[in-house]
């Protein structure tokens, strides 16, 4: 009978370390070459393990990638919960806006993801639409949930609709992500992100945004906390999942 496998003899936290190895490692890779020069063979090399170690926690590199990019958002989501859990004006649309944009510039994944490997945006949410319909789905529905409780207190405009308002505030962030990468496409000057960050706050307090009280901005502060710490959660229980399953 073959003997068991040093693999098989891990604890739990050290198949977690093992995991995070191999994600950091996957991480440095997508920020210096980019998703398509990446191979699990460059990540396996880079993390100090067997390449077939690697497959034990992720089947795919689509599927690494994608549990890289969801690490990165857990971290944002807990950046922006902290952000919350101190200033109650910080879960207005316009406030939230300014905090993912400055965010993602200092996440390095995040940062690269939307300004120089996009292409592997289209590739993550296939994988994701296969391997988390439930969380992709549950995460668009929190959003909707987030502009109705802001309709109900009475921060944004109550003309249009939670999937409306929705519609309109990723439309702003978007533009705001990718209108620098035109200018610097046409050798065009870029204003700085701190510059950026309070135009785009600007923009959405002046399209989504009511003028409100501070007892209206109070009653919608823990319902919304509770709403994003619940969305983070979720997204940190699908990250853990393959942190600490093994397919030996």
């Amino acid at each position: 009978m073959a003997s068991p496998t040093r693999s098989q003899h891990l604890s739990p936290e050290e198949t977690a370390e093992r995991a995070d190895r191999i994600l950091e490692a996957a991480g440095r890779l997508l920020v210096s070459w980019g998703h398509r020069k990446v191979t699990i063979e460059d990540v396996a090399r880079r993390a100090g393990v067997g390449k077939g170690t690697v497959y034990l926690h992720f089947p795919t590199k689509e599927v690494l990638f994608l549990v890289v990019i969801m690490r990165a958002q857990v971290d944002l989501g807990r950046a922006l919960l902290a952000d919350m859990a101190v200033r109650p004006e910080a879960i207005l649309p316009h406030s939230l806006a300014r905090s993912l944009l400055l965010e993602m510039e200092r996440s390095p994944i995040l940062h690269a993801l939307f300004t120089r490997d996009t292409e592997v945006l289209g590739t993550v949410v296939d994988t994701a639409a296969d391997d988390h319909t439930s969380l992709l789905r549950e995460r668009t529905k929190s959003m909707e949930s987030y502009f109705l409780l802001l309709c109900e207190e009475g921060l944004v405009r109550p003309d249009l609709s939670p999937q409306e308002l929705l519609h309109a505030y990723g439309s702003i962030i978007t533009g705001f992500l990718f209108r620098p990468l035109l200018l610097e496409q046409q050798d065009q000057r870029v204003l700085d992100r701190q510059r950026q960050s309070r135009l785009l706050a600007d923009s959405v307090r002046r399209t989504l945004e009511e003028p409100h009280s501070e007892q209206e901005l109070h009653s919608a502060w823990p319902k919304i906390t509770a709403l994003i710490d619940h969305l983070v959660g979720r997204a940190h229980a699908a990250l853990n999942h393959y942190r600490t399953t093994r397919r030996d």
